[in-house]
């Protein structure tokens, strides 16, 4: 993954997540199994009509709460898929806090636009 970028006050700030998931609702939600400590992520229709979603979170000790951002963009890599090209992918904000280790779909985080 090669994280996220934000300019803000005409500076540039790489940020790499500090933690990472995915929620799979087929397999979360029956079986209870956190994917916090897997090395891929999946995101989007998975093969029985389940969808996947990524979480990541990123510390941003670099950016003041008096600064404003004014453009965020966000980097991912595929290390597999159909037809390659570009993926549409959307994004949003976790309403609470969650923790890698033990989100699955049933205790994901309400989502807000970004």
């Amino acid at each position: 993954m090669d994280g996220i970028d934000f300019t803000f006050d005409r500076q540039c700030l790489e940020l790499v997540p500090v933690a990472d998931t995915t929620v799979n609702s087929v397999t979360n939600a029956h079986y209870g199994e956190p994917y916090g400590s897997r090395d891929q992520l999946t995101v989007g229709a998975g093969y029985e009509f389940d969808e996947n979603r990524i979480y990541l979170r990123f510390d941003t000790p670099g950016i003041a709460s008096n600064q404003t951002v004014v453009s965020a963009s966000l980097a991912l890599q595929s290390s597999f898929g159909s037809g390659g090209g570009l993926v549409t992918v959307e994004v949003y904000n976790a309403t609470a806090s969650w923790d890698e280790a033990s989100l699955v779909w049933s205790n994901q985080p309400g989502l807000q636009p970004a």
